[in-house]
């Protein structure tokens, strides 16, 4: 697998964007970027928040490892994926940064949490 930087944001106000609002993390402590990481070194940095999971958007997985993983039952949620990927395949983690990713406002989990399909 392949994942690059994305740059995420979290301001909602474009006409007075804080710095503090960006953020483009794609690094594994201990390894650098730009290079090839073995399993499962970066699953454990992801599970330490060492590492940030890679956006869909920014990765890229040979066909021949997602169906050694069990990717062809389409079951798997993101994280779950990336978690197996990690586990059994080496991983090049790219410092350019190739996408960009909004996070949504607070208030739209506050509104799903109160919705009555909201589970509990």
């Amino acid at each position: 697998m392949i994942y690059s930087a994305a740059e995420r944001w979290y301001s909602w106000k474009p006409d007075t964007p804080q710095s503090s609002d960006f953020r483009v993390p794609a690094k594994v402590p201990g390894f650098g970027n730009d290079r090839l990481i073995p399993p499962p070194a970066l699953l454990r940095a992801c599970l330490t928040d060492e590492s940030a999971t890679p956006c869909t958007c920014t990765a890229i997985l040979r066909r021949d490892a997602g169906l050694h993983i069990g990717a062809s039952d389409g079951l798997d949620d993101d994280q779950v994926f990336y978690a197996k990927t990690c586990l059994t395949e080496p991983v090049f983690v790219s410092s350019q940064c190739t996408a960009r990713y909004r996070h949504g406002l607070p208030l739209t989990q506050a509104t799903a949490n109160r919705s009555p399909l909201a589970p509990g």
